[in-house]
């Protein structure tokens, strides 16, 4: 595999990577003596895209088939629970995203708990594998140590793609008479790659909270589109969960989170990167061979 990797960086005319902090000393680190191969024009750093129609802007529409799964979830936790705004999380069940803890770091702060009702989605809540069996174990430890999270956590369980978009647009418009408008948007992931539903929720215009590694580092401006975290600490969670709840109805924060990503992080965006990187590489193949 070494050796692969080592012909792979030597014969490829350019090498494309994810944005984070840091990713040269990374890759030094982790390919050694090849990647001193890679001449500083051949590293592209280009950033994933959403696709961005103003969907996500406006109000969803009353039959969406999410939209009335969620109401009906939020419409079975007691009465008092109904109209709150919605703290929202899209992940998959693995313990490395960190849902166990965003539920205690909700569950176990008096305003946070009160203030929002959590929604999970993700995961086969019916048939679960046996990592899924393994995080809604260490979710149902959390709310037998905090009895209160059961009146609030709604486990939606996986949601198609088409249906991530319809949810994220409930949480940051609301459902009248069940949703209140402004919710909050938590990726709790020990790390992220990259974290497209991140993006998904900025351009919806939510508050979100991200952690402080990885990929959210390079579009989330702390205090201003969003909250970076240490997401491993409970505390550190728990603080940039009440930092975007207090930030969650500022209009000029919820256009700043637009405007990056309908300027920045649109699947048109990262192809004309891509087309500019293989334009580069096509035009220095050309030269060689004259």
């Amino acid at each position: 595999l070494a050796w692969l990797v080592d012909w792979l960086l030597r014969e490829a005319d350019a090498l494309a990577v994810r944005p984070r902090p840091g990713i040269e000393r990374e890759l030094r680190e982790l390919l050694g003596p090849s990647f001193d191969t890679v001449r500083p024009e051949r590293l592209w750093t280009i950033p994933e895209g959403i696709a961005v129609d103003g969907a996500a802007e406006r109000p969803m529409a009353p039959g969406d088939a999410a939209v009335r799964t969620l109401e009906r979830a939020v419409a079975a936790l007691p009465e008092r629970r109904r109209g709150l705004p919605l703290l929202l999380t899209v992940a998959r069940l693995n313990r490395v995203k960190g849902i166990p803890q965003l539920v205690e770091a909700w569950a176990g702060d008096a305003e946070l708990r009160e203030g929002f009702n959590l929604v999970v989605v993700g995961g086969d809540l019916e048939r679960p594998t046996g990592e899924e069996r393994l995080v809604l174990q260490e979710v149902e430890a959390v709310c037998k140590r905090l009895p209160a999270a059961r009146s609030g956590l709604v486990l939606l369980g996986h949601r198609s793609h088409d249906e991530v978009p319809q949810l994220l647009r409930a949480a940051a418009h609301g459902i009248l008479g069940v949703v209140a408008p402004g919710g909050v948007y938590a990726c709790p992931s020990r790390k992220e790659e990259f974290g497209l539903a991140l993006l998904e929720a900025l351009g919806a215009g939510l508050a979100v909270v991200g952690p402080d590694r990885g990929g959210p580092p390079t579009y989330i401006e702390d205090g201003r589109t969003g909250v970076l975290v240490d997401t491993t600490d409970l505390h550190a969670l728990r603080a940039g969960l009440a930092r975007a709840a207090s930030a969650r109805l500022d209009p000029a924060r919820a256009e700043r989170a637009r405007s990056l990503v309908r300027e920045r992080f649109t699947v048109g965006a990262m192809a004309e990167q891509l087309v500019e990187m293989y334009s580069n590489v096509t035009g220095e193949a050309a030269l060689k061979a004259a």
